[in-house]
């Protein structure tokens, strides 16, 4: 069933008998009257220069406005529709509070300011809608997302399970529902909620995907590789399936399932990111390092901002003995993200080995000033400064040994 019933199923000639009624006393009912024509054939151009050619003779009717703000949201003008529709939701607040396109008026500009990333006068205006109109699952379908996209989970869940007592067999009310859940960590009603959209819909991609992230975040693999597999058996061609089930052949190492499946992702899709990133881990777990940094330096060129391939970029260059590119790979990892722990201390490693341990000691006290000595990395940064100290106590003791030498037996 449509959201807007009356808009989509009036015809042309209803269209111009609701005219002649409406506004047969007003000097500008013919410029309405063959808006409405034209809008009901979808000619929203036409309609909307004939509305125009209306409110420039003194039409300020809130419903007409309303009908401004749809043929311009529907010609592209979202900024302008939204302007009609405040002003046709001002206008029948005092005019016709009940008629329908005064919460529509509402639920648009909702959209609008969504769009917009304004969630605080989105928020407010779906206030509007649903009060006005407390029955459609729709309007808490969009009231719910606004707030998923500020990351206020809990209460995108409230509207989301308002919107499924509405109506129970809405996909995308479920669906939302199972996002919220999953960034709030309650796996248990993400899941659940997944279940209900195959039980609507057993052939829904989009719940067997996240059930199959889900089964692998718990480490459930076969269970991953199940719903997983729905989807793939659907289509074949669904790239984040197979990335994510190659992830899941990572975890259970089996490298060249997960290799194969990455180069067929890629056969899809061949600029895609994640799987290039994901083909060169499992390259490198089977032995193949210069394929490896071909594919990694790859995504680098793409995104050079990849934490991740610039880290595993470093490793490599350790391992084939190129430690002043692996340096300079580390430290982009640290300007990416400076809260990244083992960056620092892995600098400060291959300054050791270099003999280079005032720069060691340096990286070794930012990551323990910014970090302190409580974590992992930490700890491990504190115990090398200490090996470090006990190193140059020991060159020191060594080198007065050999003064001492030296003076007592001058040449």
């Amino acid at each position: 069933m449509a959201l807007f019933p009356v808009l989509d199923d009036l015809r042309a000639g209803e269209w111009e008998d609701y005219a002649k009624s409406e506004y047969s006393s007003y000097v500008w009912n013919e410029l309405v009257r063959n808006g409405h024509i034209a809008y009901a054939k979808k000619d929203y151009e036409t309609a909307l220069g004939e509305y125009r050619k209306a409110v420039e003779k003194g039409c300020r009717d809130p419903i007409t406005l309303f009908r401004m703000g749809y043929c311009g949201q529907q010609l592209g003008d979202d900024v302008k529709a939204a302007g009609f529709f405040k002003l046709a939701a001002d206008g029948l607040k005092g005019y016709r509070p009940d008629h329908q396109y005064r919460w529509m008026s509402h639920y648009y500009l909702g959209k609008f300011h969504l769009g917009q990333g304004q969630y605080v006068s989105a928020a407010w205006e779906m206030e509007q809608a649903v009060n006005l109109n407390p029955t459609s699952a729709d309007l808490y379908l969009l009231y719910g997302n606004i707030y998923l996209k500020q990351g206020k989970y809990q209460l995108a869940i409230d509207k989301f399970r308002k919107g499924h007592e509405i109506d129970p067999k809405n996909v995308k009310l479920l669906l939302n529902l199972g996002l919220a859940a999953e960034n709030m960590r309650n796996i248990d009603l993400a899941a659940e909620a997944y279940r209900s959209v195959q039980r609507i819909d057993p052939d829904n991609e989009d719940a067997s995907y996240r059930l199959g992230l889900l089964h692998m975040e718990r480490q459930d693999y076969g269970g991953a590789l199940g719903e997983l597999g729905k989807v793939l058996k659907k289509n074949p061609a669904n790239v984040p399936a197979l990335i994510s089930t190659g992830k899941v052949y990572w975890r259970q190492k089996e490298y060249e399932k997960a290799k194969l499946l990455y180069e067929k992702a890629l056969t899809v899709d061949p600029d895609n990111m994640d799987a290039m990133y994901n083909l060169a881990n499992a390259e490198l777990a089977l032995g193949e390092v210069k394929e490896a940094r071909q594919l990694f330096e790859k995504v680098i060129e793409a995104d050079p901002d990849h934490r991740d391939a610039h880290y595993n970029l470093g490793a490599i260059h350790v391992s084939e003995g190129r430690l002043r590119e692996a340096i300079n790979e580390y430290a982009r990892v640290i300007e990416i993200d400076p809260k990244d722990e083992s960056a620092y201390y892995n600098v400060a490693i291959i300054f050791v080995k270099q003999g280079r341990y005032g720069e060691a000691k340096e990286y070794l006290n930012r990551s323990i000033a910014h970090f302190g000595r409580t974590t992992k990395w930490g700890r491990a940064a504190q115990r090398l400064l200490d090996l470090i100290l006990r190193m140059e106590t020991a060159r020191e003791k060594e080198l007065e040994r050999l003064i001492d030498e030296v003076e007592e037996k001058p040449e």
